[in-house]
């Protein structure tokens, strides 16, 4: 791997590790990351890559921050954000669901998804997830929000009186 690609990889990283404690893992990837820095070559970086993806792929807030694909046209700031603002969505959604088993018997899937219940709080986890996602990219390639956190949303409210 290329270290410009690396070092970009490694930020999105540290991001990530920042949004919360990632007990002994965190530690270990932490680690990674430093070797990665160090690293000699692009067989090496790669090499650590593969392990640093490994160890994070066991969270699931890991993809909010790392997607396959190609990459976004967003900066890597707003990408950061928007990932941060994901993964705390994630978190609050999967704790209510939890918290209150009765969102199963109630949150319905869109008619477009086949409509009727969530099967696991997985599921509707992600759902609202992407949901957050495609309204603050909308909203930030609207000009709505300025990819900055807190997230604040400038909104014209039409009103007829």
């Amino acid at each position: 791997m290329e270290e410009d690609k690396m070092n970009m990889n490694l930020e999105k990283c540290e991001a990530w590790l920042s949004q919360s404690d990632r007990g002994d893992i965190g530690g270990v990837i932490e680690a990674q990351i430093s070797l990665a820095r160090n690293a000699g070559n692009d067989e090496e970086r790669e090499r650590l890559w593969v392990a640093i993806r490994s160890l994070g792929a066991m969270y699931p807030d890991w993809s909010n921050y790392f997607k396959r694909g190609r990459g976004s046209s967003m900066p890597d700031s707003v990408q950061n954000a928007l990932a941060s603002v994901l993964s705390d969505v994630q978190a609050a959604y999967t704790q209510m669901a939890n918290d209150y088993p009765v969102i199963l018997s109630v949150a319905t899937r869109h008619g477009k998804s086949g409509g009727g219940l969530y099967e696991s709080v997985e599921e509707y986890v992600d759902s609202e997830v992407k949901k957050v996602n495609t309204r603050l990219t909308k909203h930030y390639r609207n000009g709505e929000w300025n990819g900055e956190l807190p997230v604040s949303l400038d909104l014209e409210v039409n009103s007829e009186d």
